[in-house]
């Protein structure tokens, strides 16, 4: 990408856009409902779970282990073959390559017990410092992340950056419809349209279809954790 493109994407990402909360998702496709890990998580706290190895949180990182983006998608329409799980086929989500980046991260797992723990322990702060404070949105920043904009255009958001704040905005119901701002970065495009898909990243096994088939599975209303 050009410095002149990239310069213009960043100027375009000060550009707050509106979306609706049911129409946000994480990286992996799970939307921000009540079954949403970390929301349930914020049930169980205000229920009295203090105990992290216990909670939904602990769970979803022990059973949801993808290999590749394709295993958010039913069982027998994954691809088996190796992508890096940081990918989609039109833009790369994130920068961690290897399996120690990943075992040390919070997206998925495998998760070692000690990470799961410091995330409860960062999450559990931030939601009590919202609690404490309001959301403050201006002050802490707003969710980043790329559109996908589906056949007849309608918006859904993945969330970069503000996942663990995204999850206090649902379980809260402190908005109907989120600030949020498209990430600028070269490696994925701020607005990815079903109509024009393009492989970025080819890799073997991956066409058109099944592209097609996981960016519609990113933005459905369902999410399952699928035991890899």
């Amino acid at each position: 990408m050009s410095s002149l493109l990239l310069i213009l994407k960043k100027i375009f990402s000060l550009k707050l856009h509106l979306i609706k909360i049911e129409n946000v998702r994480t990286p992996f496709g799970e939307p921000f409902n009540q079954d949403n890990h970390w929301v349930k998580t914020l049930q169980e706290y205000d229920e009295g779970m203090r105990d992290y190895s216990k909670s939904s949180l602990y769970n979803f990182h022990k059973k949801f282990k993808p290999v590749n983006i394709f295993n958010v998608m039913p069982s027998n329409e994954r691809d088996p073959r190796a992508f890096f799980l940081g990918e989609y086929p039109w833009g790369r989500w994130a920068k961690k390559s290897t399996k120690e980046e990943w075992f040390e991260g919070t997206h998925c797992g495998p998760s070692s017990d000690e990470t799961i723990k410091k995330e409860w322990i960062n999450f559990v702060g931030l939601y009590k410092k919202i609690l404490s404070e309001g959301l403050l949105i201006k002050k802490y920043g707003y969710p980043l992340g790329s559109f996908l904009i589906d056949e007849d255009r309608v918006k859904y958001f993945i969330v970069l950056g503000g996942n663990h704040r995204m999850a206090i905005i649902s379980h809260l119901e402190l908005a109907k419809k989120v600030p949020v701002r498209a990430i600028a970065r070269d490696n994925i495009s701020q607005f990815s349209y079903y109509a024009r898909l393009k492989i970025k990243y080819p890799r073997p096994g991956i066409d058109i279809n099944n592209t097609r088939k996981l960016f519609k599975c990113l933005i459905s209303n369902e999410f399952n954790i699928n035991e890899n």
